[in-house]
């Protein structure tokens, strides 16, 4: 073991079906043979994997979800309320200040190789996610860690530069660890398969097609519900829900097309588990342009363009069922959302005046950037686009893939950037991961706000121990995101919906997560 310290993807089910149809006469149900694809599921997903190493999945959803619902786990994972449940640590104990925090790991845990999970696994992972050579997404999320040291074999203990009472949702569904002395280096070389110590195990891969998983006999939990998990990849949504109603595929992980639920819902063989996620979408004011000079007045343009917005109108007619109107970039299911905020209201001759006032008069320009590859993102902006041309601006609009987005994004040119965040375990981890002001450094993020009063509000929200407390300081930094600094324009909570055929047994979905989806804390997945 390295000791380290810590620096800072078919066969047509009906086939089957019609084959027993044919053999009347034959044996009864009893003494049928088991059917060949007894304990096997395959899951659509929107794209193939990026990446299978735990240091680099939080830079898409698929990898986490893929990755978590298989070879990796968190030291904490999610119950059925969305609250924090133990997973590769058992509890988490914090000192009076708050800034100490004591991990007590999960005995008899061992990779899928046969070694055992210790707490030199979790100081090696976490070195290598901050390790900046390795370029972990992870690292952003242990910035208030001053040091971590284990304290025996299965005990690790933080230290926090700030006080966090709620410091072990921050490692909830979101940090994964992995085998790393089954590495040549820190990084997964291309050769080399994932080893972590989940339920199911790395099989096979056809790169840009599937991925294929096989149970994990000694995991921890128990016995996998399942003996193959494939997971293939179906760009198209549509094809994706053709090829579950054929029998092609058992389950659509969370890219259901909205046009495509009422048929889902109406089909007797389809179940659709849904519900309110926490991924936010939103529109969010360019701060960084203002601070390069790029407006007269930068605070009018946002508010004068606020006025303009009409959020409360057009995003329910817009989204359907596929979403839930949002005011806050909180969902309405977690503590300390504020239930009587609401958008600036629209109004016409306001906006206008208060645009004036920033410097941008009719007919001049105003750069509208979307994401193409997310729902309803580029449609939003088209509507609003529309809006502002009849109101007499030049508004222009580019929506583009996510992959194509980062050097629009951090050129700083757009005045409003339509953008989906993933959510996190609760108000003070949102907040501060997407608001804290040591992650709003250009040229690389999106979130140009750097309001050091905000980053004050939050710090006070992470140690507040007393729940009321805790639920007016993070309704006060709402409104400060929304209504004070007119940061962004709330657009939608995504609605969850996962699609499945009747062979999917035992699947449960919780608010705040959808990886570790096949066998976890709330259920286990099996088939028919």
């Amino acid at each position: 073991m390295r000791q380290r310290g810590f620096l800072s993807a078919a066969a047509i089910a009906t086939a089957a079906v019609l084959l027993l149809g044919a053999c009347a006469g034959g044996g009864s149900d009893e003494n049928s043979a088991p059917s060949e694809n007894a304990g096997k599921i395959t899951i659509a997903i929107q794209e193939d994997v990026r990446s299978p190493d735990n240091l680099l999945m939080r830079g898409t959803t698929t990898d986490r979800l893929m990755l978590g619902s298989t070879v990796y786990e968190p030291l904490f994972t999610t119950d059925e309320e969305g609250g924090n449940a133990p997973a590769l640590a058992t509890e988490a104990v914090a000192s009076d200040d708050l800034l100490t925090w004591t991990i007590k790991l999960r005995e008899g845990v061992k990779f899928s190789n046969g070694k055992d999970f210790t707490s030199a696994d979790v100081i090696a992972n976490l070195e290598a996610m901050v390790n900046p050579d390795n370029a972990s997404g992870y690292a952003a999320d242990l910035e208030n860690v001053e040091s971590v040291e284990a304290t025996g074999d299965f005990e690790v203990v933080f230290k926090l530069k700030e006080a966090d009472a709620t410091w072990d949702n921050a490692l909830q569904d979101t940090i994964y660890f992995a085998d790393l002395d089954a590495r040549a280096s820190d990084l997964l070389a291309p050769e080399e398969i994932p080893v972590g110590t989940g339920p199911y195990v790395w099989a096979s891969r056809e790169v840009g097609s599937s991925v294929k998983f096989t149970a994990n006999a000694d995991y921890w939990r128990g016995t996998p519900g399942l003996t193959d998990v494939t997971f293939r990849a179906i760009p198209e949504a549509q094809a994706a829900v053709i090829d579950l109603q054929q029998g092609a595929v058992d389950m659509i992980a969370n890219y259901v097309p909205q046009q495509s639920l009422a048929t889902l819902e109406a089909d007797p063989n389809i179940s659709l588990v849904s519900v309110e996620g926490s991924t936010f979408y939103q529109a969010y004011f360019n701060f960084e342009k203002d601070r390069r000079g790029g407006y007269g007045d930068g605070e009018s343009v946002r508010l004068g363009l606020a006025h303009l917005m009409n959020a409360e109108e057009i995003i329910p007619a817009l989204i359907g069922d596929f979403g839930v109107l949002a005011t806050q970039p909180i969902p309405s299911w977690m503590e300390g959302f504020d239930p009587d905020l609401r958008h600036i209201p629209y109004d016409e001759a306001e906006g206008k005046r208060l645009l004036a006032e920033g410097g941008i008069n009719e007919g001049d320009p105003i750069k509208l950037l979307a994401l193409r590859d997310r729902p309803l993102m580029c449609e939003w902006a088209t509507v609003v686009q529309s809006n502002l041309n009849e109101l007499g601006y030049d508004a222009q609009l580019t929506c583009l893939d996510s992959s194509a987005m980062t050097p629009e994004v951090t050129a700083y040119e757009w005045d409003m950037l339509f953008w989906r965040t993933s959510g996190r375990a609760n108000a003070a981890v949102m907040y501060q991961q997407r608001w804290g002001i040591d992650l709003a450094s250009p040229p690389t993020d999106t979130y140009t706000l750097q309001d050091p009063g905000l980053q004050d509000m939050i710090n006070d929200l992470r140690a507040a121990g007393d729940p009321d407390e805790y639920v007016e300081i993070a309704q006060s930094i709402a409104q400060r995101i929304v209504l004070e600094d007119v940061a962004v324009i709330p657009g939608y909570m995504d609605t969850v919906y996962f699609a499945m055929n009747d062979r999917v047994k035992g699947f449960k979905l919780s608010p705040t997560t959808w990886y570790g989806i096949l066998h976890n804390d709330i259920g286990v997945v099996t088939t028919e």
